[in-house]
């Protein structure tokens, strides 16, 4: 492995990070207004499960955006 390909994949690990922190950053407003919303329903109605939903919603959405940054393909 040459310096020149060991710096390109330094380059594109950081690409993949940096990707990962900026869809996080677009993507949390989403993820925390639907969870909100799913709290407010459970606030207003005597269900059970709109918190346990919420709480999915939140964790399956960081889980997402984290395995896309691992299989994301950096030309």
């Amino acid at each position: 492995m040459t310096w020149l390909s060991a710096f390109l994949a330094r380059v594109r690990r950081r690409l993949r990070g940096l990707w990962l922190v900026s869809t996080m950053v677009w993507f949390a407003p989403v993820v925390a207004g639907a969870a909100a919303l799913l709290v407010a329903v459970g606030r207003v109605r005597p269900w059970a499960w709109p918190e346990t939903a919420a709480v999915a919603v939140a964790g399956i959405a960081a889980v997402a955006v984290v395995i896309t940054a691992f299989v994301l393909r950096v030309p």
